[in-house]
Formats: C-alpha cells, structure tokens, sequence
C-alpha cells in the first residue's frame, strides 16, 4: 500500500477504519460481556 493517498481515498480509507474499530471495540465490549457472564456463573456454580 501507498504512504499517501489522494485526499477522497484517504478520507474514505479513515471512515471504513474508524467503523471497523467501531465495530471491534462493540465487538470487544460484547465478548468481555460474555466472559464477565460466564465467569459470575462460573463462581456461582463453584459455590
């Protein structure tokens, strides 16, 4: 890939970046949910 780009690209390049980390970090939150969950049953299920 190119060090620079033209500016349309470049500021299509930062938007499709940013929803992809948008979409990583919601992603992120739900898995961190999920072993939150997990682990709360987990210790239930222990004592």
């Amino acid at each position: 890939m190119s060090s620079y780009l033209p500016d349309p690209d470049y500021s299509f390049m930062r938007l499709t970046r940013a929803s992809s980390i948008h979409g990583l970090r919601s992603r992120f939150s739900l898995f961190t949910k999920a072993q939150t969950l997990s682990l709360t049953s987990f210790e239930s299920f222990q004592f």
